[in-house]
């Protein structure tokens, strides 16, 4: 027995960590980019998400859960794509307008307080504690505790040298 795949409709089988598995909604828009086909952005939606976290190799007790989305494809752009071909997905979650975001690594969370270190002209790193909100795999918004233009160190001064691989700046916006 033998599987044909048909070709007509194309999905992108996905797996999403079950921490961030309850952002996701059937309909969600999404973008899909393949290594095979360099610059081709192609659009879909969610259209299946798993009820149960898939299994894994390891230990039940120790495998981060993980559960399969299935995301169709509006259009292939006439392109024949073949299956199992490696691609990524960015699931479209939630838009917002307006607000203040940095850098993730210019948080710090220390005895579960989060903390941003401010630069002012010419003086000292300043800890402030900041209230964060939702992030992306790059920045995370920042609802109290700082300013649009203060400027936030990418690293720890607290640490030194030992912790800072580049002392660097970033620009709350």
């Amino acid at each position: 027995l033998f599987t044909i795949p048909d070709l007509r409709v194309m999905q992108v089988q996905v797996q999403i960590h079950e921490a961030d598995i309850n952002v996701i909604k059937e309909g969600q828009s999404t973008t899909v980019t393949m290594d095979t086909y360099p610059g081709l952005v192609l659009k879909g939606t969610v259209s299946k998400i798993a009820q149960v976290a898939g299994g894994g190799r390891g230990s039940e007790f120790n495998e981060v859960k993980r559960f399969t989305v299935l995301v169709t494809l509006d259009s292939t752009q006439e392109r024949t794509l073949k299956p199992g071909i490696s691609a990524k997905a960015s699931i479209f979650v939630e838009e917002r307008k307006d607000v203040l975001y940095v850098p993730l690594q210019c948080v710090f969370l220390e005895d579960g307080v989060q903390h941003c270190y401010r630069k002012r002209d010419g003086g000292p790193p300043e800890k402030v504690t900041v209230t964060a909100d939702i992030s992306n795999d790059t920045y995370t918004q920042v609802t109290a505790g700082l300013a649009e233009g203060d400027r936030v160190l990418m690293y720890n001064p607290q640490l030194g040298a030992r912790g800072a691989a580049t002392k660097s700046e970033g620009a709350a916006t």
